[in-house]
């Protein structure tokens, strides 16, 4: 976590694409990754209540909550990825979408510090790491 404390601006336009937090019995499936499929009389909102229709949406209002996605750690990780193929389609991610997503104007240790003070259980005996 300590490595991932770097990040985009607000307005880089990925950071438009939904992450989500859902109640797995209320949903169906998903349309694509960033979209939840929502069982009928369910809906999908963002922080504002606005209904949620498509994958990527205009950034909320409301700064209290905050979901940070972090697209690859480098361009080594990212090739290895590549290799990999994507879980949704099966076509491969290519170089230029790597350039294109490597963003790091801002600095943002939140995540770091909140991993940092989580409280990891104890080993019982005998457990390894």
């Amino acid at each position: 976590m300590e490595k991932f404390t770097r990040c985009s601006e607000d307005a880089f336009d990925r950071n438009r694409l939904i992450k989500v937090v859902v109640k797995p019995e209320r949903i169906v499936g998903f349309v694509d990754p960033h979209l939840p499929w929502v069982l009928l009389g369910y809906q999908a909102v963002d922080l504002d209540y606005h209904p949620i229709s498509y994958p990527q949406i205009d950034l909320p209002v409301r700064r209290d909550m905050r979901i940070y996605h972090y697209f690859c750690k480098n361009k080594k990780w990212f090739i290895e990825k590549v290799d990999r193929g994507m879980a949704d389609n099966l076509r491969k991610m290519i170089i230029d979408y790597f350039e294109y997503c490597d963003r790091n104007e801002l600095e943002n240790k939140k995540a770091a510090e909140i991993w940092k003070n989580i409280i990891k259980p104890e080993k019982t005996e005998g457990q390894q790491n």
